[in-house]
């Protein structure tokens, strides 16, 4: 097996990422940016910045009311006349108040949306305080005289204020914060300047007041700017550290029981991969170890193309276990069936013989799956080719014994058990009658009843014992005989429910002694040949997934 380089003992897990291209060290791949996570990231942060001038702005609105409400009463125009201007600070209170309300969790905003709740979020109240302070340098040009210096520094505050909340709690590189601040501070100086040149305000007064106030803006300005990049500089690093060896983890894709599998990135290649790592917690029991590295060598062995394939695998300092294998942007035959109902029977033939394939190369080399179902057969289209069917998960996966029968639990004489005596594993409502029996000498023939009940599951869309606790499901594959298609509403030709009738014979010997004997028997039907290429081309169209999919657990 491989180490994993660089992981500095740890997995580590790429959490969110930016918009816009970041810095990158010698050997790194290009930026990875994961705008779902970049969207929570800021939809987050701009309602916390709606909160924050919501609860204290608020504060001093009940204030000023209190203390003045008979002279508001009187006189409403005063509200926006009279400083503070509480008519003005209403109206951001109530800006604030809707931009918290929309940004509530669960919205499923897009990351262009928030972007442009950014600008309604901000746009608003820079105006808002833009026109108050310029009223407010109007109402006290007589004050410029003997205060320019103190004046400018106050009307600075707020802008400072603004600048640097914007600058620390959006999400930017510091080029786009550069561009937003920069916004923000014309809004802060280019009134000031209108007032100043229109009120015939003295040069010496008006260019002291203007000289002060941009130094103000242009320091917070520039804090502002510097403190974006730092961010943006440390989140980079983070996101440069979170790695597992040369696999850059951008995604989560599926947690299950034995571990977790995310979509990654190779530094070098820059190929997108699966890389399934053992779930945190587990990487200490030697149980849930062993059975991680069974599958993963198992999986490796094998070469079929419609097993899913294995290009790495490692164990970081800490002992924790990950191995990276293809990605496969598609549907799973569960996800397809949800969605679109049975599926023709000429292609349920087509896919039944290609995980015969994968299914007679894993037996040929002595290995028996075991968790054969739709979720874990992925169909996705190779080199130009539609509905390839991959076989994923090989978690389950038991050495066969020279005859014909499994050795349980055990991968060789001197391995220990992987589970406790008695544990039934597998999926209810695909496992053979002896798997739901717990016999520990299962046969190739156990692979050959489950592959028949993900075929029935595929022509009739829905498992061969519905409505039924999973306790309930082992004793129907015991004792059951399933319906005929027919009564599950499916309308399949005699010779293909034929085929699906016999691998799902209660006794082992009933059934098809290989997967290639399967294959012929498929191959054999009056339906193998009707599903072609162009056929998949138009159903891959109408069945593409509106997002990638990966290898699954």
């Amino acid at each position: 097996m491989t180490e994993g380089a660089g992981t500095n003992g740890r997995l580590r897990y790429v959490s969110r990422a930016h918009s816009a291209g970041r810095r990158r060290g010698p050997g790194a791949s290009a930026a990875v940016r994961y705008p779902s996570e970049l969207a929570e990231v800021l939809r987050r942060r701009l309602r916390l910045m709606a909160i924050l001038p919501l609860a204290g702005i608020s504060a001093l609105l009940v204030i000023g009311f209190t203390v003045n409400w008979r002279r508001f009463v009187a006189s409403p125009a005063e509200l926006f006349t009279t400083v503070p201007y509480y008519g003005i600070m209403a109206l951001v209170v109530c800006v604030c108040a809707m931009v918290t309300i929309v940004l509530a969790p669960g919205r499923g905003l897009s990351l262009s949306r928030l972007r442009t709740m950014e600008w309604i979020a901000f746009a608003p109240v820079v105006l808002l305080f833009s026109a108050a302070l310029t009223r407010g340098l109007f109402d006290q040009l007589a004050e410029l005289q003997t205060l320019s210096w103190n004046l400018a520094m106050a009307t600075s505050l707020t802008w400072a204020a603004i600048m640097v909340q914007y600058g620390i709690f959006i999400p930017n590189t510091w080029q786009r914060c550069a561009g937003a601040v920069g916004l923000i501070a014309l809004c802060a100086l280019a009134p000031d300047a209108y007032v100043l040149v229109h009120h015939d305000v003295p040069m010496r007064i008006a260019g002291t007041y203007m000289a002060v106030k941009t130094q103000f803006i242009g320091f917070f300005a520039a804090l502002s700017i510097y403190g974006s990049h730092r961010i943006d500089v440390l989140q980079q690093d983070a996101l440069d550290a979170r790695s597992l060896g040369q696999y850059v983890l951008k995604q989560q894709l599926r947690g299950g029981g034995m571990g977790e599998v995310h979509l990654a990135e190779h530094r070098l290649l820059r190929r997108p991969c699966a890389v399934k790592v053992i779930r945190e917690g587990q990487h200490r029991d030697a149980n849930a170890l062993a059975r991680f590295e069974r599958e993963v060598q198992a999986t490796a062995s094998l070469t079929h193309p419609n097993a899913v394939q294995i290009f790495d695998y490692g164990r970081t300092d800490d002992g924790t276990f990950f191995y990276a294998m293809e990605y496969l942007p598609g549907l799973s035959l569960d996800e397809m069936v949800e969605q679109h109902g049975a599926l023709p029977p000429a292609r349920v033939v087509h896919f039944l013989m290609q995980l015969c394939g994968a299914l007679g190369e894993a037996h040929a080399r002595g290995l028996l799956h075991r968790d054969i179902k739709p979720g874990n057969v992925i169909i996705c289209e190779r080199g130009g080719v539609h509905d390839v069917a991959k076989l994923l998960d090989f978690g389950l996966v038991t050495p066969v014994l020279s005859n014909g029968s499994t050795d349980g639990e055990r991968v060789n004489s001197n391995s220990p058990h992987l589970t406790l005596p008695g544990v039934i594993l597998g999926t209810p409502a695909f496992m053979s009658p002896e798997q739901c029996a717990g016999d520990a000498a299962l046969t190739i023939a156990s692979d050959i009843y489950s592959l028949g009940a993900l075929g029935y599951y595929l022509l009739t869309g829905r498992v061969l014992f519905p409505d039924r606790t999973p306790m309930q499901m082992l004793a129907a594959h015991m004792y059951e005989t399933p319906k005929p298609m027919v009564d599950a509403g499916a309308t399949v030709p005699p010779d293909v429910e034929a085929v699906i009738v016999r691998c799902l014979a209660k006794e082992p010997k009933g059934r098809f002694d290989s997967a290639a004997s399967l294959a012929a028997a498929l191959r054999a039907t009056s339906v193998a040949s009707d599903w072609t290429e162009a056929q998949a081309s138009v159903w891959w169209a109408a069945l593409h997934p509106s997002s990638d999919r990966s290898a699954m657990l």
